[in-house]
């Protein structure tokens, strides 16, 4: 592979350090490992030069210096120029490369933030990836006392072009790839964190390069540039106080000056605090010379404000020097509080002095601290042990990523029929395509006898609707799918789907949409054994090398959650594993990389073989969008989501340290995701004029099977309804009037059945009639079969009527349903308040025919009011100036705060959650 990096500042023989010094030592151990590697630099002499650095083609081009002319013109010139100079940097850079790229082929090209508009902008024949370092504008940022300026405003602006248009991006710290993630927003590239890293130096006894007035004293050492983002004045606070303490004590500051300190006034706050003796400014050192200070510093102190990674303080720990720093941007990856080091928060003198005082009174502390500062750099950020890391980064962003992949054996694991299609269908084409080996593995796909039905697992039937036996047409469609995907290995373990696994009472363990999204039961802890141990008995059967591919339980869905932590466990026992982002429950989430450790990968996919495997799952389409084309194009939309305009899926990587950690200390792993924001249209309003209506029970009933007990049933007016859901009607009423087998007179108080009879209950417009609200909820819950439905409408306003007793409100109604232990809670919002009233009001007033006008004038003046409430938070919103709160009352409380009617449904458990008897 050629790699050209794009380094204005790349060390020259007369010195050189910090970011050129970086890619300095990745360029050259990227030469050693037998890549080509071409470097772009700036040429000191302002001539074109080509030499040779340690197997490095190094080709140095002359500075442009249009922005300096410009800095000298008065008013607008220092606006301008720090802009300019971007452009003409990049200018150079992306003029040479183009030039290189026709005689000697260019594979990846590395930039940093600086100088790479044009070649994201106009050389799209090569992958750019942009290494982030850090630049002015974030350094300031976190900088009291400095603005920023027009001119470095101007100038990220250029530079976010540059990122945003990138390849890929390289972070050394998660915490700088946080902030890049929040000031590019969601049209970003990926972002992978690779730390900086060192060759480890040897000890050298030998104090060359060092004046020998400082092999006498004890001094801390700070090394870096003398400017105020530094946090150079605060040190010089701290320094006064431990001088006061300990006056022996001297502190050594190499490093150029910089414009945002001014001489005068560093000199001036020396003189203030007196440290003209015990303070020494050495201006510039040479890096080759750097070692030797390093060696003979008893402390090194880094008080920056923010740093994107801390090579300054990764230098004189792995010289086993303790370092004070702070607990600022990426520097608490390198430096482990009371480990290896010590931090303090930025800007604050006092704890920045106590520390060093504290290192200077306690030597065995200073020697604890200095040995583990050096094991850890030695562990952690030897170049030797991220150079494969950057080579497979190179690979997959040239898009050859999967050249690593032809000679493993590709594992999916999937929960259920259609998880793995659904979600890694692309990966799964492409490695067919390219003649790698694939095994498709169903975990849960288990026969069931129907009589092992819950209520809660006969509605999921109905809800699918399927057209035959459902397990052996989830069965069938899964294979067919894979077949299409050209998978020529596929298992089907006869491990039991979740909701229809039962205690040893025969008790379904999870009934409930919140159970099955929930916390796992006991009784599956010796599953997650069994199964574990028989997915390593299989894959000791295959052939190395592996890559298993598990689900990283977006959705919670609990038999998801069991392969995730299995997925977990194989990664910390070194097995090579990817995890994939199930859909559609990706849908509802956005990624946050650098949660925990992840770090992900992306691949090219062909959505439309993806489409066509997918469309096999006929049963599942009803609640994938209904259709076909819907369902492809919802799969068609989130790959390029995730490629950013280009069709991709994303999979996630765990460190096997990261992995074994969790598994040591027990702890759970969280996915790399965070719920989706949700933002409101204008064509949202909808919603809110959808509540200006009767609410109906088919709008709230699920569907199921089984007996349901309509309460109050009346003339029976719900009875099709009920029948159309897919239940067996049963109606009860005080004043019942028919002789139909299925009917009872009962109050609803006291139901006549037995517990556990019934799938659904219904109690339309029942509760505020009756003496016992609570004790209607009660006998509901008695009669209900584990996972069975209760639903119904309550009116809290028709008191007004003189007809009904209880005013049972939204919030008194969950907590009711809540105390008999029901979950999957849910209460919409039926009749308007107002309305409501005014069809009293009108019904008093003039005829009873004149209720029916109440909505139409409900909505006259009201749909008027909510939407200027609606459009004016929307406006406020695009501007940047509110949060959408309004759009997300109207169309989300308000129905519900204004209602003088609910609908609701809730579900009995499959757990008992509170004592019940029969009677």
């Amino acid at each position: 592979m050629h790699i050209c990096f794009v380094s204005l500042d790349y060390p020259s023989q007369t010195g050189g350090g910090g970011v050129g010094s970086q890619v300095q030592t990745l360029a050259q151990s990227l030469a050693r490992a037998g890549h080509r590697v071409t470097v772009i630099a700036f040429s000191e002499t302002g001539l074109p030069q080509h030499t040779q650095d340690g197997g490095v083609n190094i080709y140095r081009v002359p500075k442009r210096n249009l922005h300096w002319y410009l800095s000298k013109v008065s008013g607008i010139g220092k606006h301008l120029a720090l802009p300019v100079r971007e452009l003409e940097y990049g200018w150079s850079a992306y003029d040479l490369v183009r030039r290189l790229h026709r005689s000697e082929q260019i594979d990846i090209i590395e930039g940093t933030e600086t100088g790479a508009f044009w070649l994201a902008a106009c050389f799209h024949k090569v992958p750019l990836v942009i290494r982030l370092h850090g630049e002015v504008y974030t350094f300031q940022k976190y900088t009291p006392g400095i603005s920023l300026s027009p001119a470095i405003l101007m100038s990220r602006m250029i530079q976010r072009f540059a990122l945003r248009k990138s390849r890929l991006l390289i972070s050394p710290s998660y915490a700088h790839a946080r902030e890049i993630s929040g000031e590019l927003g969601a049209k970003r590239p990926p972002i992978e964190v690779i730390p900086n890293t060192i060759v480890l130096p040897e000890i050298d006894e030998d104090p060359k390069s060092i004046e020998s007035v400082y092999l006498s004293r004890q001094y801390v050492l700070y090394i870096g540039r003398i400017e105020r983002l530094k946090g150079i004045t605060v040190l010089l606070e701290a320094a006064s106080s431990v001088i006061n303490i300990f006056p022996d004590i001297h502190f050594v500051l190499a490093g150029g000056k910089h414009p945002s300190l001014p001489t005068a006034e560093l000199s001036e706050q020396v003189r203030q605090l007196d440290l003209a003796e015990n303070v020494h400014f050495l201006g510039h050192v040479p890096h080759e010379q750097l070692p030797s200070w390093y060696q003979h510093a008893m402390i090194a102190v880094l008080p920056s404000y923010y740093e994107t990674f801390g090579l300054a303080a990764l230098e004189p720990m792995a010289f086993g020097v303790p370092v004070v720093t702070t607990a600022a941007g990426g520097l608490p990856e390198v430096v482990e509080h009371g480990i290896s080091g010590i931090l303090v928060p930025p800007g604050d003198a006092q704890a920045l002095a106590e520390a060093i005082v504290d290192l200077v009174r306690y030597p065995d502390t200073r020697a604890r601290l200095g040995q583990a500062a050096r094991e850890r750099a030695r562990a952690s950020f030897d170049i030797e042990q991220h150079i494969q890391r950057n080579i497979d980064t190179y690979y997959r962003s040239a898009g050859n990523d999967l050249q690593r992949l032809d000679t493993c054996e590709h594992v999916f694991f999937s929960p259920h029929c259609d998880d793995i299609v659904l979600s890694c269908g692309g990966l799964i084409n492409s490695l067919v395509n390219r003649g790698s080996k694939t095994r498709s593995i169903t975990v849960f796909a288990g026969q069931v006898s129907p009589i092992d039905y819950s209520a809660y697992a006969r509605h999921l039937h109905a809800k699918w609707a399927f057209r035959e036996e459902p397990h052996r047409q989830r069965l069938q469609e899964d294979r067919l799918a894979l077949a299409d995907l050209g998978v020529p290995n596929i298992e089907q373990w006869a491990f039991g789907e979740a909701p229809y696994r039962h205690d040893a009472n025969g008790r379904p363990l999870y009934a409930s949409y919140r159970e099955l999204r929930g916390v796992l039961q006991p009784e599956d802890r010796s599953l997650y054994v069994s199964l574990l141990n028989q997915i390593i008995k299989r894959l000791g059967e295959l052939k190395a090398p592996l890559v298993l591919y598990f689900p990283l339980s977006l959705g919670d869905h609990v038999d998801h959650q069991i392969l995730f932590r299995i997925g977990i466990q194989l990664r910390a026992l070194g097995y090579d594993v990817e995890f994939y982002e199930e859909w559609p429950y990706a849908e509802l989430y956005s990624a946050a990389p650098y949660r925990n450790g992840w770090s992900y990968r992306q691949y090219d996919i062909a959505i439309e073989s993806k489409g066509r495997a997918a469309s096999r799952y006929v049963s599942q389409i009803p609640g994938l969008g209904g259709s076909t084309n819907v369902l492809v194009n919802r799969l068609a939309r989130f790959a390029d989501e995730v490629g950013h305009g280009r069709p991709q899926e994303r999979y996630w990587l765990l460190s096997y340290q990261m992995a074994a950690d969790m598994i040591e200390l027990q702890a759970q792993s969280t996915p790399p995701f965070a719920p989706a924001d949700r933002h409101s249209s204008i064509r949202d309003f909808g919603k809110f004029l959808r509540t200006l209506r009767w609410q109906e029970l088919a709008e709230i009933l699920p569907v199921g099977s089984g007996y349901c007990l309509d309460i109050g049933c009346g003339d029976g007016r719900q009875r099709s309804t009920i029948e159309q859901h897919g239940y067996t009607w049963a109606g009860l009423d005080r004043a019942l009037k028919t002789n139909d087998a299925l009917t009872s007179k009962a109050d609803a108080q006291n139901l006549p059945y037995c517990s556990g009879q019934m799938a659904a209950v219904v109690a339309w417009q029942v509760m505020e009639y009756v003496g016992q609200p609570d004790k209607v909820i009660a006998e509901a819950e008695r009669v209900l079969e584990p996972g069975g439905v209760f639903c119904g409408s309550v009116s809290f306003l028709e008191p007004v009527h003189g007809k009904t007793l209880y005013n049972i409100s939204p919030l008194l109604l969950k907590m009711l349903l809540e105390q008999r232990g029901f979950t999957d809670i849910q209460i919409y919002p039926g009749l308007s308040s107002f309305a409501l009233i005014l069809w009293t009001f009108l019904r008093r007033w003039g005829k009873p025919s004149w209720g029916r006008y109440a909505m139409t004038l409900t909505a006259l003046w009201l749909v008027p009011v909510m939407m200027v409430r609606f459009i004016f938070s929307w406006l406020s919103w695009q501007l940047g100036h509110g949060t959408g709160y309004g759009m997300r009352w109207v169309i989300d409380e308000a129905p519900l705060d204004f209602a003088g009617q609910v609908t609701f449904v809730a579900r009995k458990p499959g757990r008992d959650t509170t004592c019940t008897s029969d009677s």
